[in-house]
Formats: structure tokens, sequence, C-alpha cells
């Protein structure tokens, strides 16, 4: 039986509603204040808000705390998360995400967008209910739709929280190494003489917080790029790019393939003085342009699309210049070596358990 014939048998509205699954998806939180939608792509995980009013009332001594109903539902098949997710919005739960069921010692399955609808091998959907919803009765209906048997969750009140004001409550002033420093927009730093790199939280993947990021900024700050054009591709928040003007590079691009983070790396070049020295491009801007070649080019991106994008990246240094690749597992080095092993050479590999980050020399005459 179609969808849209099964829903219309239960007497409601079937509506078309696309997303892209996530790769990895930050741990769903209750808000009075915002409705979030996860949204993702090759190059990185976005968060969008839409905002609403929280209902009040003036005459009541004390703020009744409400609670969002959570409904946990898995393991499933990636195919049945998928379809379980379009239902459950159909059937008018207000949020939906999707993340990896990953039970203890399994490995973590890597996937990432391409343009397909991809999931994990084995998933969760996370669902959200208004306080008022039956939650349960949509849960039952969506897996008779699906023809789900024995579909097994996990019911939750979650009391209410203004969830993006406390999110960016939580980012501080974060030291990653050489003197330099990663300032959230709006704080002070604490040592004005040090590299500090200002950020406007959440907007984009690349808050210096993820151990990956944290290799390329190390990584940066042992490299001479003083008059250096540095490229960083996938670049999220834009802060790799950032960091390597702060180091003395001449000029950056930043390049992602979400414009959203292409925005928001714009925006963050603004924050630290950089607009004139750093161009942020979406992807198919950069490829109608791409002629030039750069002294070095980070991608912190993950192990897939790096042997994906290798022919891409590949021709973007040049000869003697530099590649840094991170956003892999150390197990994960050789894969991405060998894909990129007939233009580059004398590979490095800096680790931060178990993440790391390989580099190389591109070859003279390539």
């Amino acid at each position: 039986m179609l969808l849209v014939e099964a829903l219309a048998g239960l007497g409601r509205a079937c509506l078309s509603i696309s997303r892209s699954p996530s790769y990895q998806l930050p741990p769903a939180q209750p808000f009075a204040s915002s409705v979030a939608t996860f949204r993702t792509t090759r190059l990185g995980p976005t968060l969008t808000l839409k905002r609403h009013c929280a209902n009040s009332s003036a005459s009541f001594a004390t703020a009744r705390l409400v609670t969002n109903q959570k409904y946990t539902l898995g393991p499933l098949s990636g195919e049945a998360a998928g379809s379980l997710s379009d239902v459950l919005l159909e059937l008018g739960a207000q949020s939906v995400s999707v993340q990896e069921h990953r039970p203890k010692g399994r490995e973590e399955q890597e996937i990432f967008a391409d343009g397909e609808r991809k999931f994990w091998d084995l998933s969760e959907v996370i669902a959200w209910f208004s306080p008022e919803a039956e939650a349960a009765r949509v849960v039952e209906d969506a897996g008779a739709i699906l023809g789900l048997q024995g579909l097994q969750g996990k019911l939750e009140e979650v009391v209410d929280q203004d969830w993006q004001a406390s999110i960016l409550e939580s980012y501080k002033p974060l030291h990653i190494s050489n003197g330099t420093w990663i300032i959230p927009a709006g704080m002070q730093p604490q040592d004005p003489e040090a590299i500090n790199i200002f950020l406007r939280p959440g907007l984009a993947f690349g808050t210096g917080e993820h151990p990956t990021t944290q290799l390329c900024m190390r990584f940066l700050a042992q490299q001479s790029l003083s008059g250096k054009r540095i490229l960083d591709f996938g670049s999220g928040s834009g802060v790799l790019a950032i960091a390597a003007l702060k180091h003395g590079a001449s000029s950056a691009v930043a390049v992602d393939n979400d414009r959203v983070a292409v925005q928001a790396a714009r925006e963050n070049a603004s924050l630290n003085g950089a607009s004139s020295q750093m161009d942020c491009l979406h992807n198919e801007d950069y490829n109608d342009r791409a002629v030039d070649q750069f002294d070095g080019c980070i991608a912190n991106i993950l192990a897939g699309p790096l042997v994906e994008l290798a022919p891409l990246i590949s021709v973007a240094v040049r000869p003697g210049g530099w590649l840094a690749m991170s956003g892999i597992l150390a197990s994960q080095a050789a894969d991405i070596q060998s894909a990129y092993g007939q233009r580059f050479k004398t590979w490095t590999m800096l680790e931060q358990h178990p993440w790391a980050l390989i580099h190389a020399t591109a070859l003279e005459g390539s």
C-alpha cells in the first residue's frame, strides 16, 4: 500500500517532506522557544532553528513547567528509520532525528550524504511531541502503516528549556595550543596578546572543541605560513582559514557545500577583521573558478568524502606545497594515503586517539 493511500485511510493529510540524513547528529534537546530541524551535508552538519513564542500567563504566581515528550525508537534498519521518520512527521511529531544505534563494542559506521538518502545499517529514531499529543498512539499508527511489527521504543517526558540560550551559555574560551585561543563572539580574550580567533557559535561545524579541529589548528601553528595562500576545503565555520591568516598567511579561501556554512564563515571572517583576506565560497562557485593552486590545503572532512574528492583536492595544491587532511580515524589513514599517493610524498601522521591528521608534500612537476 502506498504511503499516501495509507495516510488517507486514516483521514490525515499527507505532506511531502524532504530531509537529508545525518552521519552524526548532536543530542536532541528539549526547548520551549525553538523548534529544531537537523540538516546535514557532506562537509559538515548544520542546525536550523525556527523560533516560536512559548505560551505564558501573567495570572499565575508560579510558572508551570511544561514538558515535551521524547520517543526513542529502535533499533531499526536504515530504510525503516527513514520511512518511520517521514510518517511520524506526517502524523504530528514536532521534530524527528535519526542517529546511529551502536551497541557497546561496535565500531562507528561512517556515512555521508552525496545527494542520496542514506542512513546507518542500525539506526534509532528520536521523535519529539508536544505535551498534549498522544505520542504512543501516533507511534502505533506509524508502525501499522509501515508494517513494523514489535516496534520498540522508550517514551520520556522532558522539561522544556531555552535550548538555544543554554547551548550558547555552554561555550567558553578554549585554549588550543601554541598561544592560540578560540573566543566565542562577545567575550573578552584572557590574553589580548595571544592568537585569538573569534567565532559566533552554533551556525556551522568548527567550534574548536572537536579533536580533529584541534589537530588541524596545531598543524597550522607549526607551519611557516607567512605570505602563503591557503585553501580550507570543507570549511564549516571557517575557523581553519581564519587560523591560517592569524598565523601569517596572506590570503585564504574557505569552501563548503552548505550555503549556511558559507555565510557563517563570512560572518566569522568579519569578526576577526579578515574579510579582505578571506574568500568564502560555495563549492559550485569554487568549481567554476578553481584554476589557481595554493601553497597549502587543509581539509577536515571525513574519510569517505576525502577519498571521493581526491581528484579535486589533489590539483588544488601547487608542486612543493602541502596537503593536510583530518576528520579521519587513525585506522583510515592508509586508505586516504592510497587515494592521494600518486601526487603526494613524505606522509606524516599526527594523532589524538582515535582521530588522526595526515599530511604530505605535492610532488615537483606534478
